[in-house]
């Protein structure tokens, strides 16, 4: 699936593969300025795995994280 934002537009609000939970590529149109690559761009918080008990496995934050 091709993204189909215009090269005017950042990727946000209305951008197809963001509603449908996606990320867009390297043909996205609007290239640099898209804001729908933060797996790419590595703009996640950091995070670990840590062992609940009885309730198995989860991950928490190492950071407090921004809204």
């Amino acid at each position: 699936m091709q993204c189909l934002c215009k090269s005017d537009v950042a990727c946000n609000n209305g951008c197809l593969k963001r509603d449908l939970r996606m990320e867009c590529g390297s043909r996205c149109p609007v290239g640099q300025k898209c804001q729908n690559k933060r797996f790419q761009k590595r703009q996640y918080a950091s995070f670990e795995p840590f062992f609940a008990g009885i309730g198995g496995w989860g991950i928490r934050a190492t950071k407090p994280i921004q809204k």
